[in-house]
């Protein structure tokens, strides 16, 4: 299994629709993720396109202290 590095958000959007880079890359998000929640969620049912946006925090996300 890979981890997804933070790295990743600077190109992920440009990653081909439907590519196997960007499934594998979500799932990789979802799987380093602790906590996660839908903040919007928009269904047109005559497509059945949606369109969802994710909120969540990464697991062992480094914290930065600043003094």
């Amino acid at each position: 299994m890979n981890k997804f590095n933070t790295r990743d958000f600077e190109w992920i959007e440009f990653l081909p629709p439907s590519s196997i880079p960007l499934k594998q890359k979500i799932k990789n998000i979802l799987r380093t993720t602790e906590k996660c929640a839908i903040d919007n969620l928009d269904l047109d049912l005559i497509t059945g396109e949606y369109q969802i946006t994710l909120r969540g925090k990464l697991k062992n996300y480094p914290v930065i202290y600043q003094h």
